[in-house]
């Protein structure tokens, strides 16, 4: 269980970490007078669509990083019940002859037989 609380604290420092530094990722850079090979705008205009896109690019990332989590648990989920299930139909371990396993045959008809009592 302490493994399990460490994984999760680790995953949200990460999700909260990047999800911080999205928006300082996605300033752009100031480029002199030229910018993506057009003018700069002028000192007194605002680029009304900024907001927009930095609000829609925010928006595929949360998107990204929640699938991200679901498939994560999803995957979680599948592990844990395949586990349960497993650990549930083992049998006890059935005795086997060590003598019978050690023994190397010395025809082909004994290897037969070994085998056959075997499986």
């Amino acid at each position: 269980m302490k493994f399990k609380s460490r994984i999760i604290t680790l995953s949200a420092f990460i999700v909260l970490t990047i999800s911080a530094a999205a928006p300082i990722c996605m300033a752009e850079p100031d480029a002199g007078n030229v910018q993506n090979g057009m003018a700069a705008p002028i000192a007194g205009e605002t680029k009304p669509y900024h907001n927009n896109e930095l609000k829609h690019v925010l928006k595929k990332f949360l998107v990204a990083m929640a699938l991200v989590g679901g498939s994560c648990l999803v995957l979680y989920f599948i592990l844990s019940t395949y586990k349960r299930l497993k650990t549930a139909q083992q049998d006890e371990p059935v005795n086997i002859d060590v003598s019978k396993n050690l023994t190397t045959p010395d025809t082909i008809d004994e290897a037969t037989r070994l085998f056959i009592e075997k499986f």
